[in-house]
Order: structure tokens, then C-alpha cells, then sequence
């Protein structure tokens, strides 16, 4: 490791997890292994989970269990555990998560595009799971735009159960902040509070699509676009500012990029 490396992790900037990816990309030896190394370790353990029909229908065939119940077996939920995706989770999967203490990340923007399915958030809520928010990565997510993925979750969390009260803005808010720090087992940011990390970002309200502001956190889930954050902090350090990036050289990466695609395609 890098010294910065290093020192991020030591002030616990940091946090090294385990990451299996799937049930269907591992073997049965090696997903024990990391069990007990985690549970050695007090590692929290990432990954995907029944993301699709066909993965899960598959990990049914091949273990007699669900990938929720397989991962149970094998130890992998004694350790803090963040489950991406979830959409074909059963009603016992989600028991066996609030038992276990692991955390459903819905990932709505990417179940969508890549037509996995609808998570079942509404009944993941009421079955006491941890739920947060997120964007997969970029080869099933355009844009990574955490407030587009918080106001498609709103939609689809009242859409799937033909309730428009199904989940209120706090939950929904909750979902996009704390508790997304929960499943990643940190205890020192995801609110704003004394003693806690000053991890934030400032959203303008002077676009008209920002009024009127009768609520402010309906605004934020179902109004506010990437677009009016103007500014974004990690630990107390402007990382953002009104269209500039602190630490980062965006032109020059944006050239980057540019060759490097171009490179690709020619290849």
C-alpha cells in the first residue's frame, strides 16, 4: 500500500471489506474461506445477490438453497454484510437478512436497464432490513447520479404497491444517507451531527424547478437534479465548488479519456 494509502486506512478514512461478487462466480470452499477470514477479521463482506431470476433460480439447482439462504449456510452473514440488487429475494430471504443484520443496496437505475426486475423495497422495509441506495457501476448505469437513482426508488418503491404513501421522504432520504453508512459498518458520517465526519453536499434551491419549497425533503427526492449541487465536502475538505473540482484535473482527464476510447475503438 501507498503511505496515503496507508494513512487513509489507519484513521479509518478506509475501510477494507471482502467482496465475493456472487454466489454464481465462486466456489463453495473459497465463499467459506472468506466467511471465516471476515468473521477473523471483523470485515464487513460485499455482493451481489439474486439479481436476477435466472441467478437465482440457477443457485436453487445448484445448492437446494437461495443465494440469501446459501450465504447463511456458509457463514458469510456472521460478518456485516451488504447485499447489491436483492430483486428476487422471498419473503424468508428478507427474515434471514433483519436476522443477520445484512443490508439490501438497491440499485434501481441498473435492475431497470438491464431488465432484472423491481426490488421488493416496500416489504424489505417492513421486514426491518437495513435498506440503502446505489448506482452499480458503469456497465449497467450511465451516469452514476445518486439524486436520479433516489427519485426512481421513490417511484418504483409506490408504484410496485399502488400505495403513494408506501414509503415517505424520510425513509427515502434515510435510504440515500444513513443508511447507507450503516451497511458499509461506519458509524461516523451518513448525518450531520457533532463528532460525526464532515461528509456533505450543498444543493441550491434557486432553479425554478426547486420551487416552491413546501418541503424539503420531497424536494430532494423528487425535484433536485445532480445539477443544482454546488458543493460537496469529504471529512471537512471541498472536493467541489461551483464547477470546479478540487482535486481533480477535469480537463485532463476528460482528454484521457477521449484517447483512450478512441484507442479502443480502432483496436
Amino acid at each position: 500500500l501507498s503511505d496515503t494509502l496507508r494513512a487513509a486506512v489507519a484513521d479509518g478514512r478506509i475501510v477494507p471489506e471482502f467482496c465475493l461478487h456472487s454466489e454464481y462466480l465462486t466456489q463453495e470452499p473459497y465463499v467459506r474461506a472468506v466467511a471465516r477470514k471476515a468473521r477473523e477479521l471483523g470485515t464487513p463482506v460485499n455482493i451481489h445477490v439474486s439479481e436476477t431470476k435466472k441467478e437465482h433460480e440457477e443457485c436453487l439447482q445448484r445448492h437446494g438453497k437461495t443465494p440469501v439462504a446459501y450465504l447463511q449456510d456458509c457463514g458469510v452473514l456472521d460478518s456485516p454484510t451488504y447485499a447489491a440488487h436483492c430483486v428476487w429475494v422471498t419473503d424468508e430471504d428478507l427474515a434471514i437478512m433483519q436476522r443477520c443484520g445484512a443490508s439490501l443496496v438497491h440499485n434501481p437505475s441498473s435492475n431497470l436497464k438491464l431488465g432484472s426486475g423491481i426490488a421488493p423495497v416496500v416489504k424489505a422495509l417492513s421486514a426491518g432490513v437495513n435498506v440503502a441506495l446505489g448506482t452499480d457501476g458503469t456497465a449497467s448505469n450511465n451516469n452514476l447520479n445518486m439524486f436520479e437513482e433516489l427519485h426512481i426508488a421513490a417511484l418504483l418503491a409506490t408504484g410496485s404497491v399502488c400505495d403513494p404513501a408506501a414509503v415517505s421522504v424520510e425513509t427515502l432520504f434515510d435510504m440515500a444517507t444513513i443508511n447507507g453508512a450503516k451497511a458499509l459498518g461506519r458509524k461516523d458520517t451518513g448525518v450531520l451531527a457533532p463528532g460525526m465526519k464532515a461528509d456533505l453536499a450543498a444543493v441550491s434551491t434557486a432553479a425554478p424547478h426547486m420551487h416552491p419549497n413546501l418541503d424539503t425533503l420531497g424536494l430532494l427526492c423528487y425535484s433536485a437534479q445532480a445539477s443544482d449541487v454546488i458543493l460537496t465536502m469529504g471529512d471537512g475538505r471541498i472536493l467541489y465548488e461551483n464547477g470546479v473540482y478540487t482535486t481533480l484535473e477535469k480537463d485532463k482527464i476528460l482528454d484521457e479519456l477521449e484517447k483512450t476510447v478512441a484507442n479502443l475503438s480502432v483496436r
